[in-house]
């Protein structure tokens, strides 16, 4: 009789190595880039550092303003927090709140490599625990490494909550293998709720994977057309049980899409019929093929040279149904037809294109692949070959070669990440912490006598006061309100429909958003703004001509409905006259004429009064047919972000890049002076030029008038202020519109209205008040309850399934 300590630890162990030699490798092609906790480099590069470090930096220290996990004033103004969570943070994230800001990189570093160690360990679950496999515990061991080592794991664990996923499937599918039994799965229906929770995006591609693997499991079996009808029927009840249980997530993050991704204009669809090629997918099966973070990039799906010569002898070989081979070569084709055809890749991320990160469900994929190679190893153990001395060497040398190989590939990958995208620096990042630390005035912020927004000039990542925990401006997420980035792009600043920067702040828009500390790298602000503090070569400015949170508007303002012209500066012009004259009237930014020397991009301007002016560059999106004549040309593609200026031959900043242009303070110019201007741009064509007079003392002039509202608390519960006006008026509040917000005025609910479709405008009536502001996620307390109410159901079907269980086993078949 066996030893059934023994027994245990030869179970046991499959799973340990399954877990430790990915990290252990994933750990050492990391080193080789000098990634190591306090080593050289960070994983820090592309969303990592421009969204996910951000929020993470959140969850560390959340900002001071109305900032909670429903609700945050860290950027754009404020919002919707909750849908940015549930979309980007993973249940695991939440260590983070015991980590402060300065080291979260070097945690980052230990849960990126625990993920991939468990996408090893849940894929040796998978392997084992399945009856349609007989693999011994070294291939077992081997194909979970594949698994949790290939290429999508290495390019894109830059988006770690997406490890989440490829770790619950192979246990979602294994749970799955009961309901083709025809027995009920408690196991899937949690597994399955518990991936949509932790990011229902890319669960929405595991559910398709598993509608497929469910497909070819029914073929594989062949329970006859009403077996598998019925087994589907169970199927959809337990994905519908999960759906129900995940409402809380799914619903609110549903209606967020009407303010961001499905807000009239936004289409990020190229409508490309050919995504890749039938050669691009081919080359992608080879190790060390970089794909690039581009959205057209070729799949990640290369998972070691062993497991596709096991897929392929498994479909080429033996004599399994006609039936069983046709359906595994019906989703091999589905799957290459998705990497080849653009419609249906779009049909895989919830019918969009996606902005960067292609192919983004490959991962499942490369699981069928780790299937069919299962499959393939157990053929060859029934030859007669497999017992061969000769063989066993073979076998020994290419699963030494196997693992050599996946270092190699996972090495060139993040190499080739390396040079297209860079990682950030240790010392860059320490350093960043340390300025934000010294400047940031945290401690005047958190006072609502002193509370104001904070901007700069330079940033660390897109969204750097959500990362360093104050309010600011910039902001860049999946999530976001289209309208409210429109009326900042309006304004000048850096923005296009998912991401805004501060890039372009002028005094008169700096103000109107009650932006009252302003941060500079080099560039002395102290003609516009008083210096605080300084660190290093970064100063802290005080803004006091910055309006408070809520100020007293036009109330005309209200039915305005005439759209914005392609200038910045006669926008601002537009919003001070709509908001603080009766006859619209003001000139804060006086035109300048200028006129195209040649087709060079060469223009000359010629001042009025001496002082501050201001140059705008009008963004034109890159002609489509004439970047298709530079296809090939690698040069040209990489530089053509490049949109730089000149001024009298000296005095070269930029203006813009390839995706958006922002308002450019040329400083302090001469009177009655005729300048130069040259644009240095690799862009196919550029929209017109303006350039403006900044009246500062008109500007002083109308912020004299304005009547502001009292801050009496801030915090995240919310919102208190008091508001003294002489007639019925508007209440501007610098806070987004958008569906959420609860107004209370001295008590009772008030229904709030908009600015333009993008700031908050409160009706109040003459005397003194009292407002209250709360903001709830449109869609939480519905889903909260179809949450309960599917929970509550499966609790009582299980318990029923329970008892059913226990009295067949005792004779009481019911």
């Amino acid at each position: 009789m066996k030893n059934p300590k023994k027994i245990k630890k030869n179970d046991i162990m499959p799973y340990l190595l399954s877990f430790i030699i990915p990290t252990v490798i994933m750990g050492i092609a990391f080193f080789n880039l000098g990634i190591y906790p306090r080593g050289k480099m960070t994983l820090l590069t592309y969303d990592l550092k421009a969204l996910f470090l951000a929020l993470y930096g959140y969850i560390s220290e959340p900002g001071v303003g109305y900032d909670n996990i429903l609700h945050s004033m860290s950027g754009a103004l404020g919002g919707n927090y909750y849908s940015t969570f549930v979309l980007c943070i993973s249940p695991t994230d939440f260590i983070f709140k015991f980590v402060p800001v300065k080291y979260i990189p070097e945690v980052l570093y230990f849960i990126v490599l625990a993920k991939v160690g468990l996408c090893g360990l849940t894929c040796s679950v998978f392997l084992k625990k399945n009856q349609k496999f007989t693999l011994p515990g070294y291939m077992v061991v081997v194909l979970a490494c594949c698994y949790a080592l290939m290429s999508y794991n290495f390019m894109y664990y830059m988006a770690p909550m997406w490890y989440d996923a490829i770790i619950l499937l192979p246990l979602i599918a294994l749970s799955l293998e009961k309901i083709i039994s025809g027995i009920k799965s408690p196991a899937f229906i949690c597994l399955m709720s518990l991936c949509i929770i932790c990011d229902y995006y890319i669960a929405y591609m595991s559910i398709i994977a598993l509608i497929i693997y469910m497909v070819f499991r029914l073929a594989e079996e062949d329970y006859g057309l009403a077996g598998s009808v019925k087994r589907f029927i169970s199927f959809a009840f337990h994905g519908l049980i999960s759906a129900g249980i995940s409402m809380f997530v799914l619903l609110p993050s549903i209606l967020d899409f009407e303010r961001g991704k499905l807000s009239e204009g936004v289409n990020t669809e190229t409508g490309d019929m050919i995504k890749n090629s039938f050669l691009d997918v081919i080359l992608s099966f080879k190790p060390q093929s970089y794909a690039g973070v581009d959205f057209n990039a070729s799949p990640n799906v290369f998972c070691g040279s062993l497991v596709t010569v096991l897929a392929v002898f498994w479909l080429l070989s033996g004599k399994k149904a006609l039936r069983v081979r046709i359906t595994a070569l019906i989703v091999i084709s589905f799957y290459f037809l998705s990497f080849i055809f653009g419609p249906l890749d779009r049909v895989w991320h919830g019918f969009r294109e996606p902005v960067c990160f292609s192919v983004r469900y490959a991962y499942t994929f490369v699981f069928f692949m780790i299937c069919f190679a299962a499959r393939g190893y157990s053929r060859i153990t029934e030859l007669k070959v497999a017992s061969s001395s000769a063989f066993g060497l073979f076998r020994f040398l290419f699963i030494a070669y196997t693992f050599v190989e996946m270092l190699l590939n996972g090495s060139y990958i993040l190499a080739g990440i390396g040079t297209e995208c860079g990682y950030s620096l240790s010392s860059e990042y320490k350093k960043i912490c340390d300025v934000q630390e010294n400047l940031v005035p945290y401690e005047d912020l958190s006072h609502p006598e002193s509370y104001g927004r904070v901007v700069a000039n330079y940033k660390y990542s897109n969204f750097d006061g959500s990362l360093f925990g104050y309010d600011g401006i910039s902001r860049f997420c999946s999530s976001y309100n289209f309208k409210t980035h429109m009326f900042f792009r309006s304004m000048g600043l850096n923005s296009i429909y998912h991401s805004l920067g501060e890039k372009g702040m002028t005094p008169p828009l700096a103000s109107l958003i009650g932006a009252r500390y302003i941060l500079s790298y080099w560039v002395d602000l102290s003609e516009m703004y008083d210096p605080i503090k300084k660190y290093d070569v970064y100063t802290l400015y005080e803004n006091n001509s910055a309006l408070p949170l809520a100020y007293e508007v036009n109330a005309k303002c209200v039915s305005i409905d005439s759209e914005f012209s392609d200038d910045p500066f006669a926008n601002l012009n537009t919003v001070y006259g709509e908001l603080f004259t009766d006859d619209g009237e003001v000139e804060l930014f006086v035109p300048v004429e200028v006129n195209r020397l040649s087709d060079e991009l060469e223009y000359s301007f010629t001042t009025g009064t001496p002082g501050r002016y201001y140059m705008y560059v009008e963004y034109k999106y890159d002609d489509v047919d004439t970047l298709d004549d530079y296809e090939g040309d690698w040069e040209f593609m990489h530089k053509r972000v490049a949109r730089n200026y000149t001024l009298d031959g000296t005095d070269t900043g930029e203006y813009g890049n390839n995706q958006y242009s922002y308002c450019v303070d040329l400083g302090l110019l001469e009177g009655d002076r005729k300048y130069f201007l040259s644009l240095e741009s690799t862009a196919v064509e550029e929209g017109e030029v303006y350039i403006c007079y900044y009246d500062a003392a008109a500007y002083e002039q109308i912020l004299s008038s304005v009547n502001g509202a009292k801050l009496i608390d801030i915090g995240k519960k919310g919102i208190v202020m008091e508001a003294s006006v002489n007639g019925d008026s508007e209440l501007l509040i610098t806070l987004p519109y958008e569906k959420g917000y609860s107004v209370y005025v001295d008590g009772v609910k008030t229904e709030y209205g908009s600015y333009r479709d993008s700031i908050m405008l409160i009706p109040l009536k003459s005397g003194d008040h009292e407002i209250v502001i709360k903001y709830f996620p449109p869609g939480l307390k519905a889903g909260l309850i179809v949450s309960a109410m599917s929970l509550i159901c499966f609790v009582v079907w299980y318990r029923f399934r329970r008892k059913s269980l226990t009295d067949s086993e005792n004779g009481n078949d019911l």
